[in-house]
This record gives structure tokens, sequence and C-alpha cells, in this order.
């Protein structure tokens, strides 16, 4: 009688410790999926996204070089734009419609496209800022152009805090629509009322526009934006000089600088 009420005493003892032993390890490895469940649908998004995430590369980024614009150069308008080409620079066409201005310019060396649209994007700046690891706030997509620069596929790091891999799904995801992936380096340049980035292009099998560089520009205060791209007129390389001086001459004028202190 005794040894069977010990049999069956060591018997529950043994299966507790069982029981004991299986919920530390649901609880542990419950634990490490919570923890790693970000991690790993990074891994599989990166899977499905690799063909295009593979053209992104780290971008350089730096301030424009001031340049002084020639006097004899043209003063031309369009929508809110006002900027200045080079005296042979003769209109050639205008496709505007209610929502957008375009039109296009030929020199001898350049031909220029100059277009402006307005484009609300703040739901994805927002999304942005609440997003950011820590609390960074983006006001205009040049800024978060600059941030998603910086960054690559391969930053991914299993040390990430769920936050700091939230970040990275986003602004990796993000990154091949907002800056074009054969984009060798950044050039910024700002204004009063408006910030933009010249984006100075290579040649690229992916690349999808025959264009060697363009301006993109937004305003600070309003969704009014727009830009200039340049294309070679000839088989040679656009001058980036000209390219720096029509940016530097553009003025914008969409009632948003009114009371703004003039620049220096």
């Amino acid at each position: 009688m005794d040894c069977s009420h010990k049999a069956g005493q060591k018997s529950k003892k043994s299966r507790l410790r069982i029981i004991l032993t299986l919920v530390v390890m649901i609880t542990v490895v419950g634990g490490l999926l919570g923890y790693y469940w970000p991690h790993l649908l990074w891994k599989y998004s990166k899977k499905q996204l690799d063909p295009l995430l593979k053209r992104c590369e780290r971008v350089s980024h730096s301030p424009m070089p001031k340049i002084d614009v020639p006097n004899d150069w043209v003063e031309h308008s369009l929508g809110d734009m006002w900027f200045r080409l080079p005296p042979d620079a003769s209109f050639f066409k205008n496709t505007s419609t209610a929502e957008s201005y375009d039109a296009e310019f030929h020199s001898e060396n350049i031909r220029f496209l100059v277009t402006q649209s307005s484009l609300d994007i703040q739901e994805v700046l927002h999304a942005a800022s609440r997003t950011h690891p820590e609390h960074k706030t983006f006001s205009t997509l040049s800024q978060l152009r600059l941030e998603s620069c910086g960054v690559v596929a391969d930053d991914f790091r299993w040390s990430m805090s769920h936050r700091e891999v939230r970040w990275h799904i986003f602004i990796v995801s993000l990154r091949p629509l907002i800056v074009l992936p054969n984009t060798e380096r950044i050039e910024s340049f700002s204004e009063r009322n408006w910030e933009g980035l010249l984006f100075v292009l290579k040649a690229s099998e992916y690349a999808s526009v025959p264009y060697y560089m363009n301006f993109e520009w937004e305003c600070t205060s309003c969704p009014t934006r727009g830009a200039i791209y340049f294309y070679p007129a000839k088989e040679e390389e656009v001058d980036i000089d000209v390219v720096r001086a029509v940016i530097q001459s553009l003025k914008v004028n969409c009632g948003c600088c009114e009371g703004l202190p003039d620049a220096n």
C-alpha cells in the first residue's frame, strides 16, 4: 500500500514537472515569437520585394553650391513659378491643364521641361513621423527622401526593437516610390518658402526616363510643388552648373511667402 502511494506521488510530481516545463517552454517560445514577429514579417517581406530592393543603394547628399545666375539669362513664368533660362532657350510647347502646368523649352544643349502641380501628401508625412523610432517630424517630402537615402535593406538587424523594425519596413518599402533607383547623388537647395532636391542620375538598365537630372521642389506651407527636368539636347552630358543656375533663379509665389523675412 505504501509503495503504491509513493509511486503515485512520484507519478504526480513527474507529471507536474512535465507540465511546468511545457508551460515555461510555451511562455518562452510565445515571448520570442511575440518579440520577433515584426522581424519575421520583415524577412518574409524582403524575400517578396528583393528584386526591387536590390536596386536601392545608399545615396550621398550635400547642399548645392552657390552659383551666380548670368545677367543675360531671360526670365520666364509658369503658374506660380518664375525662373531664368539661357538666352538661346526658346519656348517649345505648353500642355497645361486646370490641375497642372507644363511647359517645354529648348536651347542648344539642353531641353527643359518645367511643371507645377498640387499634391497633398500629409498622410504619408504623418505616418512617417508616427513610425520613426525617435519620433522625428517630417514636414516635407524632401526631408523624408533624404532620410530614406541613408537606409538600405541590409541595415536590418535581429537586435532591432519593434519600433526600429517597423520603421525599417516602412522606409525601405517607401524608398523605391520616392527616390529613383538610378540616383547617383542628391543636392539640396531651399529658399524662403520652398525647398527641393536635385537628383543626379546615372545610366542604368532600370532607368525608365531618358533625362540626366531632375529637380523637384515643394512649398513648405501648402501642397504646391513642381519639377524641372533637364534633358541633353545632344550626345553629351548636361552642364550641372547650368542646371544649378536655373534652380537658383527659381522664385515661387503661391502666397505662402507673404510676411516671411527676405532671404540673406
